[in-house]
């Protein structure tokens, strides 16, 4: 069994932007050289969401649809969370940092022969900050410190921003702004959610509902030589078939992740066929609880909750069983402005002594009136994580006395829940893109649509407000440490678990870096067989 361990330090506090050192084995740097042909096949439990990127949330989504689009900017996987061009040849920011001229490449053309110019961008951006009445834009908040969009000529785009930021080039390089036809747009602004036509490597071939996904390789894309595969497919499965999939040889590869034990399972499986890349992940699994409604709109009621959960133990019998390599917190473990050990015990549910915790919590629950409360944990039908943490957390409230049925559900009903708030508990997971912290802690704003939980905060909508525009890096990780301590005393979001990430590859294929983001690396332009 080959594993390559792949590991990132933060940036320093020099600056936001700072590339960071990546520690690759030889192996990876000394590739061969890149060849045409074969078509990469990949497995995904579930089904896409949405077709629309603006739309979309998860690396379900993000697996189908990412090959046949291009973003302005993306991450470089080598030099993660370094950014560098992709629609975007090359870009100045002025002085003040408030205004970012970019300058695309002026050979890239959308699917359909038509050219992709800076009318394309503004049309994009404009309809990720302001969505028009029936377009959903989860990551609108992101992009409100646009002042203005201007299209100097076809291949110039200038955004003006109300504010400095740090943090803005990561924002343009989210793998979630997919790049739509000005064309496609006027038509109806709606018809990302259900057709796909793009400018990435690959064209949009079929979807065949429950079945698969396939793209064809799209010969005048903007990279010369790239695509080098032929093309890409898909096949959706459920549950444990991913890893049956890989193991048997139908699949080469998912590259969300999977856990210890299923990679034992594939390396016998497979041999010397397989590789794995391994790195600390960039998301955090935990559950939401719903403050709209009793009983979680009380504050002990929540504390208990949360100070029920054993997750120094929980971390250490689940990650023989799923990728839950860490305790969970809002940001990774090397991050520079993540909260330290000694900081953490002061939070609810990081306490070392169980017993207290929860004696504390049987108590708040008796106060509440709220003693064997019942309550309904809407999670996914998928086996890893989400039904195995699940089964955790609701074993570890039935000792403070709580009554928890877990509901799974498929993940078209599982996000719709979500976005109406027909839940008690839920699963839920932060995973931003970036290091940037304001990625990582948008989903906790008051008004941002992925605060599940709908809980408002002002104090907290103050803090994130001042570190987004914080440039000294030294008092905006003052700040960023104040609003996760914040955050988390709320317990409306309980951060369980954070995974380390395990991809299994073929041997034969090249190209690819795992990085700690789940969303980083799924163009697949770069991608070869040896």
């Amino acid at each position: 069994m080959s594993s390559q361990r792949l590991k990132f330090r933060p940036a320093t506090a020099i600056s936001s932007l700072a590339i960071l050192a990546v520690i690759l084995p030889g192996s990876v740097l000394a590739q061969s050289q890149p060849k045409q042909g074969g078509t990469l096949t990949l497995v995904m439990a579930g089904t896409p969401n949405t077709y629309d990127c603006h739309a979309a949330t998860s690396i379900t989504d993000l697996t189908y649809i990412a090959p046949h689009y291009s973003t302005l900017l993306e991450f470089d996987p080598e030099k993660y969370p370094a950014v560098k061009g992709n629609a975007a040849a090359e870009w100045t920011v002025s002085d003040d940092q408030l205004t970012f001229t970019f300058k695309l490449h002026p050979n890239i053309k959308f699917h359909d022969g038509s050219a992709l110019t800076a009318e394309d961008v503004k049309a994009t951006y404009d309809r990720l900050r302001n969505p028009p009445e029936g377009v959903v834009s989860v990551r609108a908040s992101s992009f409100e410190n646009i002042a203005d969009i201007e299209v100097v000529d076809d291949t110039t785009v200038a955004f003006k921003m109300a504010k400095a930021q740090p943090g803005t080039l990561e924002l343009f390089a989210s793998p979630w702004n997919c790049i739509y036809s000005d064309e496609t747009l006027a038509k109806d602004p709606k018809l990302p959610a259900t057709e796909v036509m793009g400018s990435g490597p690959f064209v949009f071939k079929e979807h065949v509902q429950g079945s698969h996904w396939t793209g064809e390789r799209f010969a005048d894309y903007f990279r010369e030589g790239q695509p080098y595969l032929d093309g890409f497919k898909v096949i959706t499965v459920d549950g444990p078939g991913a890893v049956n999939a890989i193991a048997s040889g139908q699949a080469d590869a998912n590259l969300r992740f999977i856990t210890p034990p299923q990679r034992d399972r594939i390396a016998e499986a497979r041999g010397d066929k397989t590789v794995f890349q391994i790195t600390e992940s960039g998301t955090v699994n935990g559950v939401v609880l719903n403050t709209r409604k009793p009983p979680f709109n009380d504050p002990r009621v929540r504390k208990a909750f949360d100070l029920a959960i054993d997750r120094k133990t929980g971390q250490q019998n689940i990650s023989k069983l799923t990728s839950a390599g860490y305790i969970g917190t809002i940001l990774r473990p090397s991050h520079q402005y993540a909260i330290k050990p000694d900081e953490l015990a002061e939070l609810p549910g990081y306490g070392p002594d169980i017993e207290a915790r929860r004696a504390e919590a049987r108590k708040l629950l008796e106060e509440a009136g709220a003693t064997g409360v019942k309550v309904r944990f809407v999670n996914r039908n998928i086996q890893d994580p989400y039904q195995i943490i699940g089964v955790f957390a609701i074993d570890q409230w039935r000792q403070i006395g709580a009554d928890v049925e877990m509901v799974p559900v498929d993940n078209a009903a599982y996000f719709q829940a979500l976005k109406d708030g027909s839940f008690d508990i839920a699963y839920d997971l932060n995973a931003p893109p970036s290091d940037d912290a304001t990625e990582a802690l948008l989903k906790y704003v008051s008004d941002s649509p992925a605060n599940y939980s709908g809980f408002n905060d002002p104090e907290a909508d103050r803090l994130f407000e001042a570190q987004r525009v914080e440039l000294d890096p030294e008092k905006r990780g003052e700040l960023v440490k104040e609003l996760q301590k914040r955050i988390m005393g709320q317990s409306t979001f309980l951060h369980l678990f954070r995974g380390e990430r395990i991809v299994a590859l073929p041997a034969n294929l090249k190209g690819y870096t795992l990085t700690p983001s789940f969303y980083v690396g799924h163009d697949l332009a770069g991608l070869w067989f040896e």
